[in-house]
């Protein structure tokens, strides 16, 4: 007996090859093709084109004689992608602003007296090092379903722009153990991680023959090594700070995707001018702090951000006064505060 014209089955088996073709179309934003011999509505292909069989309608008219390049995809953008795909967390973000107007000018005093260089990217990445030593379960992994490894020593990850095969690569940096570390000698690692010998660029020349791997494949080798806390934490470190943000004046805060238990990314600086007759103003710098929640409940989040952010407001780290020989820093906090106008500021 012959189907119905009306039978369910061959109704959805004729719209199958039009929901295939709008899909397929929308996906590449190529115009429909309408050769002859081409059967049900087949996407357009190189060929098809070339022999000038693609129509274009008044609505994709706005695609035809537009200049455009077709570059090659980064290589090394595929291995960050490889990385953000095995980090599902949950994230909590924090957004908040730290009082810098004191630090800065002890890190310009140091720099003039001691004729050293001192960033303030150092600075903060050593009190937030610092503040996680404080909190140790911000920076713990996850060991099975039922444990948690804690570590003592904070293994800040910072990614460093370097120039490899003339192209602008982040490449990783880790400052081992900087809780323990002073601020000139974690600027002096940044530095070297910058200019010089860095083992983690090392084994970017393996990262071609990696890649010849499909990322099933990859992305399950990655797992099975990252698996091991302890393993893991000698690979990649245990927090990460980016300063990408830095690069601006103004309010801005930024999210990055999760993929550490406790991240850090410093935002822009802004500057509030004071207007009481002085040319004075206060330097704020913008932070977000980016915690697993699958490890780090709320209000442990909450109380770490205020303690980091005290160790900024308060100088923590900076050289003593007797190094720089400068004023010392209550004094002079003193003397900001009592030249100020009386106002609030928002935390």
């Amino acid at each position: 007996m012959a189907a119905s014209s009306s039978d369910p089955a061959l109704v959805l088996l004729a719209l199958l090859p039009v929901a295939y073709h709008t899909i397929v179309r929308r996906r590449r934003m190529e115009p429909p093709s309408t050769c002859n011999f081409l059967p049900f509505y087949l996407p357009p292909t190189r060929q098809s084109i070339r022999q000038g069989c693609l129509h274009i309608t008044p609505s994709d008219r706005g695609f035809a004689g537009q200049r455009h390049e077709i570059v090659g995809f980064p290589r090394y953008q595929r291995q960050l992608i490889d990385w953000l795909d095995l980090n599902v967390r949950h994230p909590v973000y924090l957004l908040f602003e730290a009082d810098v107007t004191t630090a800065r000018h002890d890190i310009r005093a140091y720099r003039a007296d001691m004729a050293a260089p001192l960033s303030l990217t150092a600075f903060i990445t050593g009190c937030f090092a610092r503040a996680i030593d404080e909190h140790k379960l911000l920076h713990a992994y996850r060991k099975g379903r039922g444990s948690l490894a804690l570590f003592d020593d904070v293994d800040i990850a910072m990614p460093i722009e370097r120039d490899l095969e003339s192209q602008k690569v982040p490449v990783p940096c880790i400052i081992r153990a900087a809780n323990r570390k002073s601020l000139p000698e974690i600027e002096r690692e940044i530095r070297t991680a910058k200019t010089g010998e860095n083992p983690q660029s090392g084994a970017m020349k393996w990262l071609p023959i990696w890649l010849m791997l499909p990322g099933f494949l990859r992305r399950f080798i990655l797992r099975r090594l990252l698996a091991n806390p302890v393993r893991r934490k000698a690979i990649t470190g245990t927090a990460m700070v980016s300063a990408a943000g830095m690069f601006g004046i103004g309010p801005a805060w930024g999210i990055s995707p999760p993929s550490y238990s406790v991240s850090l990314l410093v935002g822009a600086l802004r500057k509030e001018q004071v207007k009481d007759g002085f040319d004075q103003g206060r330097e704020s710098i913008c932070l977000t702090v980016c915690v697993d929640h699958d490890v780090v409940d709320g209000a442990v989040a909450a109380r770490f951000a205020q303690r980091f952010k005290e160790l900024i407001e308060s100088g923590s780290g900076l050289p003593t006064d007797e190094a720089t020989g400068s004023q010392s820093r209550d004094v002079k906090t003193a003397d900001r505060l009592a030249s100020s106008p009386v106002r609030d500021y928002p935390a």
